[in-house]
């Protein structure tokens, strides 16, 4: 499933959402929020069936993937290669039932970049069903600067290509 599609198949004037406002709507968010603060395989494991739906859509410019199964095995075997991953969100912009939410995120790899912590910024677009759990999750950022750009040989590749675009 696309974006698109997922987009679709959450349309809030079809689907029942949280009510804006509600105690519902402030829980889900700091619900998300907290799972998000800490990313880690402990948390994937204790808490994702708290945040995410059943047939919930996530994408993060490096893999989609479609229901909560799917989800979590590609949040633990991402987790894996990271020593730390944490996110803080200086804000929230809503529109309707959408939210989107502004994070800024410290990884730290275990396999290259030792010992340093690689800092991105980027945006999630969600979207919350009637009880609180995410259904569509779309993150927007710079994965290659993030990521791709520290792996060594592809990194530097990269950084070329940048400067001379």
């Amino acid at each position: 499933m696309s974006y698109e599609e997922a987009l679709k198949r959450t349309d809030p004037t079809k689907c029942k959402t949280v009510s804006p406002g509600s105690a519902e709507e402030k829980a889900a968010i700091e619900r998300f929020k907290d799972y998000w603060s800490c990313h880690s395989l402990e948390n994937v494991r204790d808490k994702i069936r708290n945040v995410y739906a059943e047939s919930a859509y996530f994408t993060d410019t490096l893999k989609e993937v479609n229901g909560i199964d799917a989800i979590e095995a590609y949040f633990l075997k991402s987790l894996k290669s990271l020593e730390l991953c944490t996110f803080e969100f200086p804000d929230i912009a809503v529109s309707g039932s959408d939210y989107y939410i502004r994070w800024v995120g410290d990884m730290k790899y275990k396999n290259f970049k030792k010992g340093q912590v690689v800092r991105s910024h980027g945006m999630t677009h969600v979207r919350f069903d009637e009880k609180g759990k995410v259904v569509l999750h779309q993150d927007f950022w710079d994965s290659t600067s993030a990521v791709f750009e520290h792996v060594p040989l592809l990194g530097g590749v990269i950084k070329l290509l940048k400067r001379t675009l």
